[in-house]
C-alpha cells in the first residue's frame, strides 16, 4: 500500500466540508439580504412606473431576455420512435465523502 497519512487527510477533508458548511450558511444569509434589497428596488421601480434607473453609476432594472429550448414532452407526443432513438442515458462514477455532521 502506498505509505500515505489516511487519517490525516480524512480529518482534513472533514475540517475543509465544515469550514465549507458554515461559509455556505454565511452566504445563504447575504442572498436573503440581497434579495430582499432588491425586492424593495422593483417596489420602487414599479411605484415609479419605469424600467430602469441610474444611481450614483449603478444601473438596475429590468431586461428583456429569451431563449429557445427543446419541448421534449412535445417531440415524445408527436414523434416518440424519434425521440426514443435520440434519447440518451449517461452513467458516471462519482466521489463521495461523507462526513460526521
Amino acid at each position: 500500500m502506498v505509505d500515505v497519512d489516511l487519517e490525516a487527510i480524512v480529518q482534513t477533508i472533514d475540517d475543509l466540508k465544515k469550514d465549507r458548511c458554515e461559509k455556505k450558511h454565511d452566504l445563504e444569509v447575504i442572498d436573503e439580504q440581497i434579495e430582499m434589497l432588491e425586492n424593495a428596488l422593483v417596489g420602487v421601480l414599479t411605484q415609479a412606473g419605469v424600467r430602469d434607473m441610474e444611481i450614483n453609476g449603478y444601473t438596475f432594472g429590468w431586461k428583456e431576455s429569451k431563449r429557445k429550448s427543446l419541448d421534449q414532452q412535445m417531440v415524445k407526443s408527436l414523434y416518440p420512435d424519434v425521440f426514443n432513438e435520440c434519447y440518451t442515458e449517461k452513467v458516471k462514477d462519482t466521489f463521495y465523502f461523507k462526513g460526521r455532521y
